[in-house]
């Protein structure tokens, strides 16, 4: 009895953990935008950020399993001899290896420590429900900080603030279609408005994404099913207001009235929404690049070695702008493809799961990093992906715990 207490204590924990590093860097990217607008320094924030790094593997070290402390240090061993060895072998990926190693080890990777320590799904799944409020009260205050232009004077793109108010987004649309609450269904709905204005197209194709996943995974259950449907029909009511009943260009006169701006309104009316701002050039070249070398690829880092050429954005480091062509770029044909294949059949695998809990849990964070990195961003430096790949071995560890009969996961 004491036991099982003991451990339900650390999977509550452990799940908190699981949770900090979700809310805990959108605060500190709130904390930077303001102090940068401000002039202030981000000493402070950079200091505090490494004190809670510390912390967190300190409290990962002590709740998790040994099952889990084994796979992270194997895991870390196995990403850094694959940068060294990258960096030996291809010479050219170097700059882009020393330039991003930093941020793996020390903001995306800590998403993977997180994420493999979980062995409590449905305790996971109930405190990411009871934070989802605070995660949707951020996102709006960056919506708010984009689109008052405050962000942008930071230094800010609309990228990062859109996918910065996704994750917030996601996770009260979630509670919202679960709870069926007035403010829940309050909070999501202005956060689906700002990422209008002030976001990016990337983001709300996360969005609609997410909620055609959640109707799939819970139509069956009744008591969500309604809510569900006349959620989903509310936003596309408002986007098709917004979009087509308003003159776009009152709207645009509006915002600029009161010093906002939205590149997706723009876009819209300057009739390149569905442009793919040169993803299309940048594809060409990574197909031509695998075909370059289909066996060995051109390691880490490669697809930037390789659209270098390409000068689209001067000396922007220009990355596949898709996960499987960037997999197979960097490891060729055989072992990226065998990656992608590993990779979808688990994410299929969770989704297909039994348990409602553990398929919303998959649905939110595939909508976040998974979808997200079909058309942006890249895999290696981005921490829901980390996080994405830790949880499903952490939910692959579950099950094989549950077949054999034996606590691996203690």
């Amino acid at each position: 009895m004491e036991k099982d207490s003991i451990k339900k204590n650390s999977d509550v924990i452990l799940s908190y953990a699981f949770l900090s590093v979700i809310i805990v860097p959108i605060v500190i990217y709130i904390f930077s935008i303001l102090f940068d607008y401000l002039g202030i320094s981000t000493l402070i924030i950079s200091i505090l950020y490494n004190l809670g790094f510390l912390f967190l593997m300190l409290l990962l070290l002590k709740y998790s399993s040994s099952t889990a402390k084994i796979l992270i240090i194997v895991s870390f061993i196995i990403l850094f001899f694959m940068l060294v060895f990258t960096k030996l072998i291809f010479y050219a990926n170097g700059d882009y290896i020393k330039s991003n190693m930093e941020y793996m080890l020390r903001f995306a990777y800590p998403y993977f420590c997180v994420a493999i320590c979980i062995k409590d799904f449905n305790i996971l799944f109930s405190i990411i429900k009871s934070a989802s409020r605070i995660l949707g009260v951020l996102s709006i205050l960056i919506g708010i900080l984009a689109v008052t232009g405050i962000a942008a004077e930071s230094g800010y793109s609309y990228m990062s603030v859109g996918y910065q108010m996704l994750i917030g987004t996601i996770f009260i649309s979630f509670t919202a279609l679960e709870s069926g609450r007035k403010v829940d269904i309050i909070l999501a709905l202005v956060n689906l408005i700002l990422i209008f204005i002030g976001g990016t197209r990337g983001a709300l194709i996360c969005i609609i994404v997410f909620l055609i996943l959640y109707l799939l995974i819970n139509i069956k259950r009744q008591s969500v099913k309604l809510i569900s449907l006349i959620f989903l029909g509310i936003n596309i009511l408002i986007l098709t207001y917004l979009t087509m009943i308003i003159n776009l260009n009152k709207i645009v006169l509006m915002l600029t009235h009161f010093g906002l701006d939205s590149k997706i309104i723009t876009k819209l009316l300057n009739g390149d929404f569905a442009d793919d701002s040169y993803r299309g050039i940048i594809y060409s070249n990574m197909l031509k690049s695998i075909t370059n070398s289909p066996l060995f690829g051109h390691g880490l880092f490669g697809d930037r070695v390789e659209n270098k050429s390409l000068l689209i954005f001067n000396d922007r480091e220009l990355y596949a702008h898709n996960i499987f062509l960037e997999i197979l770029v960097q490891f060729g044909i055989i072992v990226g493809s065998l990656i992608c294949l590993i990779l979808l059949v688990l994410c299929i695998k969770s989704l297909l799961s039994r348990k409602y809990y553990v398929q919303n849990i998959f649905s939110i964070l595939i909508s976040l990093s998974i979808i997200k990195l079909l058309f942006s961003n890249s895999y290696l430096v981005e921490p829901y992906f980390y996080m994405l790949v830790g949880l499903l071995v952490a939910y692959e560890l579950s099950l094989l715990a549950k077949k054999t009969n034996k606590e691996i996961l203690r």
